[in-house]
This record gives structure tokens, C-alpha cells and sequence, in this order.
């Protein structure tokens, strides 16, 4: 073993800075993404809300997951988030408004 100095040991160090933190989720940019955002949004605040109010919610919209079917049954959603936002309490506001 030879002498290294301070700085040529430094120097030696190879570290890679660049990273990326991958949030729960987000999905694998070679994963075909069959959801929507309608569905990644209940499935994020089903997993954060466990308001009586928001799991109530979550049962009606449950079936909910690809664009194909929001857009089918876009005016029966639309009847359950407005009942749902005239008569919810605090805690399961944020989530319908998401």
C-alpha cells in the first residue's frame, strides 16, 4: 500500500450525486400506466384518510380505474362527488377536491 495524501484520497472517492427518490406513487417509466389520475388519487388518499366520510366515498368510486371508465360513468361520479361535497365533513373535503 502506498502513501496517499489527504486530497489524492479524496480525489480517488467516486460518488454518484446525481439520484432520484421515487415517491410510492409514481410507476416505472417503462410500466404501461393503465390508470388514470382520478384512480392514483383515491388510491393516495386511501392510504392517508380514514375519515367515515372518505371511506364512504372510496366504496362508491372503488370500481373507478381507467379513463375509458371514468369517462363512461363520468355523470354518476360527478352526482356522487357533489352529494358527497355537500354533506362531507373537514377531514374528506381535501381528498374529493383532489
Amino acid at each position: 500500500m502506498q502513501f496517499q495524501t489527504f486530497s489524492e484520497r479524496i480525489s480517488n472517492i467516486d460518488i454518484d450525486v446525481v439520484h432520484k427518490v421515487k415517491h410510492p406513487f409514481e410507476e416505472d417509466d417503462d410500466e404501461v400506466d393503465t390508470g388514470c389520475h382520478f384512480s392514483h388519487c383515491l388510491m393516495k388518499w386511501s392510504n392517508e384518510n380514514f375519515s367515515p366520510d372518505f371511506i364512504e366515498l372510496k366504496k362508491k368510486l372503488q370500481s373507478v380505474i381507467s379513463l375509458p371508465q371514468l369517462l363512461q360513468r363520468l355523470s354518476e361520479i360527478t352526482e356522487i362527488l357533489i352529494s358527497h361535497l355537500n354533506n362531507c365533513d373537514f377531514d374528506s373535503l381535501q381528498p374529493a377536491l383532489e
